[in-house]
């Protein structure tokens, strides 16, 4: 379980690795407040499959698309090897009861007293680019090893107050969980760069791909409720899913699903 262990303070060192040019359109969203030069706070209570996330709901940018994540990794010591992060993943939700799994990389590489950029999936070199008509929406790094409880290098928060409803963690035991509860004193260094989107959202594109296929079917048979159903009372995406917008997820919106569909059952 995660362990509200004394935070390992240490000045920040901000840092960029294998960051692209940016583009002028591009806004970075982040909870933090921390600039460079500033002290953040090592959070080292985390055990092996736990995870630290901010949430995010930019309501005045919608729709907007993900195009890089940004995750400040530091220890007390500083020049610790690079550490192999087990996940990082976008959720759709915001708050414990809410969050849905969107889209996720395996083995992302975080390097000690940087600000660490990811602009291209982890292994794939894909660049990033998750299209959002709605939020809120929430980025998580899920650990494969327990930081050094003395040294780090972990998540970092800032050091002038934990805002609710902005950082989570789920726990082993007790899954999500509001990281405020856990007496943190900031809030995480975990930050999101994202393009306000021009291009009308694609109806079904549940995982944000740019098509309707095998993966789009699973989350729509995870909202169909047949002929009556609250789609309110399912997961947040469940409601893209209501295509004749009559509150249930029913024939008629897999009519809808079938003409939009464009991979192969």
């Amino acid at each position: 379980m995660w362990i509200a262990r004394n935070a390992i303070a240490a000045s920040l060192v901000l840092g960029l690795v294998a960051r692209a040019p940016s583009a002028a359109q591009e806004i970075v969203l982040q909870n933090d407040s921390l600039q460079a030069g500033q002290t953040g706070a090592i959070q080292a209570g985390f055990a092996p499959g736990e995870v630290g996330a901010a949430v995010f709901d930019p309501v005045q940018l919608y729709p907007i698309r993900i195009r890089a994540i940004q995750i400040l990794w530091l220890s007390l010591s500083g020049g610790t090897p690079p550490t192999l992060a087990r996940a990082l993943t976008v959720y759709r939700g915001g708050t414990p009861s809410t969050v849905q799994e969107l889209v996720s990389w395996e083995g992302p590489v975080l390097e000690d007293g940087f600000l660490n950029e990811f602009r291209t999936e982890p292994k794939t070199n894909i660049p990033i680019d998750i299209p959002l008509a709605s939020g809120p929406f929430t980025i998580g790094l899920e650990f494969d090893e327990a930081p050094n409880p003395t040294n780090g290098p972990s998540l970092v928060t800032d050091v002038d107050g934990c805002q609710w409803g902005k950082n989570l963690i789920y726990a082993i035991p007790g899954g999500w969980r509001d990281a405020c509860s856990f007496g943190i004193r900031g809030d995480f260094v975990i930050r999101c760069v994202v393009v306000q989107d021009t291009t009308p959202p694609l109806r079904f594109d549940f995982d944000g791909d740019g098509d309707v296929d095998l993966t789009d079917f699973a989350f729509f048979q995870i909202c169909f409720t047949g002929s009556a159903g609250d789609c309110t009372q399912r997961p947040a995406f469940c409601c893209d899913a209501d295509a004749d917008g009559d509150g249930d997820v029913d024939l008629a919106d897999f009519t809808e699903f079938q003409l939009a569909y464009t991979g192969s059952l």
